[in-house]
């Protein structure tokens, strides 16, 4: 495998670390009335409760490869940005690499963030842990590729599987959680501080960090 194949492997880590995909897009003017509730006990049990329904169905349809349904729980305005047959294609193109990939929560949704309503729309972010196996073609393309995933994910959250030409990460994610306004359900992004902060305001982000 060359050094192209490394980084395009590197990109879909990324991608795979909770599906729905990341594209970066211009952020909002942050001028904007922002405020920031405090949910009750009760609201915080019935947002969790929520998310996990969510992230079940979200995970389940991503190990599915059931496109249309993982794109049903995306932030809709991704595809402002990346129309929705470029993004199933990308989603597609990640089984020229990899043979297969399948992930598992392996904890219960935490959410420590507050809900904040900005120009109708509202946001906050939970965090889970997740177990993600890629399975390769073969036991070259697997040993080429384990420095990339050593280096992304740290030696210590890596455990291979030679016998079935696979490799298990075990890893701490974060979702955007966005209800917009006159809109019935949550939509997701996964977290990434890099990216995030060119799709939603700096104010919004820097409550989400604290």
């Amino acid at each position: 495998m060359n050094k192209n194949n490394l980084n395009t492997i590197k990109k879909v880590i990324l991608i795979l670390l909770c599906t729905p995909l990341l594209f970066s897009c211009a952020g909002s003017d942050t001028k904007e009335k922002t405020s920031t509730n405090s949910a009750t006990h009760q609201q915080k049990d019935d947002l969790i409760e929520q998310f996990t329904r969510d992230l079940d169905r979200t995970t389940e349809a991503s190990n599915n490869k059931n496109w249309d349904a993982v794109m049903d729980m995306t932030y809709p305005k991704l595809f402002n940005l990346v129309p929705k047959e470029e993004f199933q294609g990308v989603l597609e193109s990640m089984f020229e690499i990899f043979k297969d990939f399948q992930t598992s929560i392996i904890s219960d949704v935490r959410h420590s963030y507050p809900v904040i309503d900005y120009e109708g729309d509202k946001f906050t972010k939970f965090s889970y842990d997740t177990e993600i196996i890629y399975t390769f073609y073969n036991l070259d393309d697997l040993d080429n590729s384990l420095p990339g995933f050593i280096q992304q994910f740290g030696e210590d959250n890596i455990e291979t599987f030679r016998n079935t030409n696979s490799i298990a990460v075990n890893s701490e994610a974060s979702m955007l959680a966005v209800l917009e306004e006159n809109v019935s359900k949550w939509t997701y992004l996964n977290w990434d501080d890099n990216i995030t902060e060119q799709f939603i305001p700096t104010n919004i982000i820097d409550q989400l960090l604290k």
